[in-house]
């Protein structure tokens, strides 16, 4: 009694509907989860390469080449290098989205025929 009464209220197929359509939801989320991920990513490997340039900038400085009387202006340099350093990293993180969308689109683009 209990199959006929599924068969003829069609319970089989709405259920195999349903499934179809959240698995397709599923999918489509999943996708939009990886993609926003992938540009955090993208953006915080940006900042982390400048980041990383002006770190070794700030650790050449530190070398006391160019000063060699480093006791005497050693809080100007410092705090130069430090406010620089700083200044462009601000920049970066602001401008991070920018300079996704330009890597992004270098990496898109085809390679030149020779």
């Amino acid at each position: 009694m209990y199959t006929l009464a599924r068969k003829h209220m069609d319970v089989d197929e709405l259920f195999e509907e349903v499934e179809k359509e959240i698995n397709s939801s599923h999918e489509y989320l999943e996708i939009q989860e990886a993609e926003q991920e992938t540009r955090a990513t993208t953006r915080l490997t940006v900042v982390a390469t400048v980041g990383m340039v002006l770190a070794v900038a700030t650790g050449f400085l530190g070398m006391n080449i160019w000063i060699m009387d480093w006791k005497k202006h050693s809080w100007l340099v410092f705090i130069l290098t430090m406010a620089g350093s700083t200044f462009l990293l601000l920049l970066t993180i602001k401008c991070s989205n920018r300079l996704y969308k330009y890597f992004d689109r270098l990496a898109r683009q085809k390679p030149k025929k020779k």
